[in-house]
C-alpha cells in the first residue's frame, strides 16, 4: 500500500498505458524496426531507441524478447534503470527493460509487456505524465 505522503503527489500525474494492440494479437514481428521511448530514472531524461530484435515469446531461454538499440547511438540505459516501460509514440506499452550490456549501454533488452502482465498479474500500467 502506498503512503499518504506518496498517494498525495502521484495523485493527478498519471496516465494509463495500454499494451500494444500487435502484442495483445500475438503480431510481435510487426514492432521490428519501431521507434520507442522511456523515461531513464537514472538520467532523468527521455530516451529513445528503435527495436531491432524480436525473440519468441515461447523461445530461446533467454531474459528478453527485445533488443532496443539507441537512435544515435548514445547511452541509453545505465545500472538502476531495470524496470522501465518502454512504450511508442501513441503511448501504447511495449516492454520493460530487464538488461543491459555494460554498466552505461546503447543498447536495451527488454521483456515484451506481455509477459510481464501474465507473470505479475498486472491489472494496469501507469506512465507518470510529463515523462
Amino acid at each position: 500500500m502506498l503512503t499518504q505522503e506518496f498517494s498525495a503527489y502521484l495523485e493527478g500525474r498519471l496516465r494509463i498505458l495500454e499494451v500494444h494492440p500487435a502484442i495483445i494479437e500475438g503480431n510481435f514481428q510487426t514492432l521490428l524496426g519501431m521507434r520507442v521511448f522511456s523515461y531513464s530514472v537514472m538520467y532523468k531524461k527521455v530516451i529513445s531507441g528503435t527495436i531491432a530484435e524480436i525473440f519468441s515469446r515461447s523461445g530461446i531461454g533467454t531474459l528478453y524478447d527485445l533488443i532496443i538499440d539507441s537512435d544515435d547511438n548514445e547511452i541509453i540505459t545505465t545500472y538502476g534503470d531495470s524496470g522501465i516501460l518502454w512504450y511508442d509514440f501513441k503511448g501504447y506499452a511495449i516492454g520493460m527493460h530487464t538488461n543491459g550490456n555494460a554498466d552505461e549501454s546503447t543498447t536495451s533488452y527488454s521483456t515484451m509487456i506481455s509477459r510481464i502482465i501474465d507473470v505479475f498479474h498486472i491489472q494496469n500500467l501507469y506512465l507518470l505524465k510529463g515523462q
